[in-house]
């Protein structure tokens, strides 16, 4: 008889282990909006990429509301400071044919 209750004890706690673990991945997890008030998940779109002959990476930002795509380039190789790239693409403009 304490073997057949052992074994209920033993199935109802990985019953609740179970439901532990359904409850815990179907929680939301909070998303980022870029320090923005207002802003809204997805608005921004972040990608890296080493130019041709390069040694470095180039961060581009696409700033989805603004339809401007920015770049950030290293300050120097040797360090993880960026600085924003002298220019940036309006995306409006260059879809247009550049008019």
């Amino acid at each position: 008889m304490l073997r057949k209750q052992g074994l209920i004890v033993l199935l109802v706690g990985v019953n609740l282990l179970l439901l532990a673990g359904l409850i815990i991945v179907s929680v939301p997890m909070p998303s980022a909006s870029a320090q923005l008030s207002g802003g809204r998940p997805g608005d921004f779109l972040t990608v890296t990429a080493q130019p041709l002959g390069q040694s470095f990476d180039v961060i581009y930002m696409l700033d989805v509301p603004r339809q401007k795509l920015h770049a950030f380039v290293p300050i120097n190789t040797q360090t993880k400071h960026l600085q924003p790239a002298p220019s940036f693409v309006d995306l409006n403009k260059e879809l247009r044919g550049g008019k």
